[in-house]
C-alpha cells in the first residue's frame, strides 16, 4: 500500500524513510537471522544515525532561537555564524568520539552545516519516536502499520492522531483500530510537476 499526504512532505518521507529502514531490518533478519553481523552491522550505523541527528537537531534549535530574536539582518548573521562556529568546535569535541562505526558520520564536515542541510535532514529524520512507537504497538507488522497510517482520515494530521492513538489505554487503541479497519486506505493523488 502506499501512503501519501498531499501537502505535508515532512511526514510523506518521514514515514517512506521509516518503511524503507524498517523493511530493511525486518528483510536483513529474514536472511541472515536476527543476531547476524549484517543486523549488529546496521544497528550500529543506525545508532550513529541517532547521534548525528542529535548534533543537527542541537544546531537547528540554537539557529531557531537566534532567528526568533529581534535582531538586525547583519546582527542574526553574526550570530548565525557564531552558532556555526560553536557547532564545529563542538561536533569535534563532543559528538565525533561517540560514533561506534569507521567513515560515513565520523568524517562528516560540520562546517558544511546550512539551513539547506539542515531543513532537509529535519525532512528525513524528524518523528521517527512517534513512528516507532506506533511501528513497536502494532506487534512490528509493517504491512499493519503502513495500513494504519493509509487508514487515518484525510483531514487528520496523522501524526496528531498517532499521538492520540498511542495515549489510549490499549483496549481503546484495539476499538479505534476495528474502526479503522472498515476505512478504505487513503491513497491521495499526487500533484502533477508544474516546470
Amino acid at each position: 500500500a502506499t501512503v501519501y499526504r498531499a501537502g505535508n512532505s515532512a511526514f510523506n518521507e518521514n514515514l517512506a524513510e521509516f518503511v524503507g529502514a524498517q523493511g530493511e531490518l525486518d528483510w536483513l533478519a529474514r536472511r541472515h537471522g536476527a543476531d547476524g553481523e549484517a543486523i549488529r552491522r546496521t544497528l550500529a550505523v543506525r545508532a550513529d544515525e541517532r547521534i548525528f541527528l542529535e548534533f543537527v537537531a542541537t544546531v537547528a534549535e540554537r539557529l531557531t532561537a537566534v532567528y526568533a530574536r529581534d535582531l538586525t539582518r547583519e546582527a542574526k548573521l553574526a550570530e548565525k555564524r557564531r552558532v556555526l562556529d560553536e557547532a564545529t568546535l563542538e561536533f569535534e569535541r563532543q559528538f565525533k568520539s561517540r560514533f561506534r562505526t569507521g567513515g560515513g558520520y565520523a568524517e562528516f564536515d560540520p562546517r558544511r552545516l546550512n539551513n539547506a542541510f539542515i531543513a532537509a535532514y529535519q525532512t528525513y529524520h524528524s518523528d521517527t519516536d512517534v513512528l516507532t512507537r506506533v511501528y513497536e504497538a502494532l506487534d512490528r507488522d509493517l504491512r499493519q502499520f503502513v495500513v494504519f497510517f493509509g487508514r487515518i482520515p484525510g483531514s487528520a494530521d496523522p501524526l496528531a492522531f498517532a499521538r492520540g492513538w498511542l495515549a489510549l489505554p490499549a483496549e481503546e487503541r484495539t476499538r479505534a483500530l476495528e474502526s479503522m479497519a472498515s476505512q478504505k486506505v487513503l491513497r491521495q493523488p499526487r500533484r502533477p510537476d508544474r516546470g
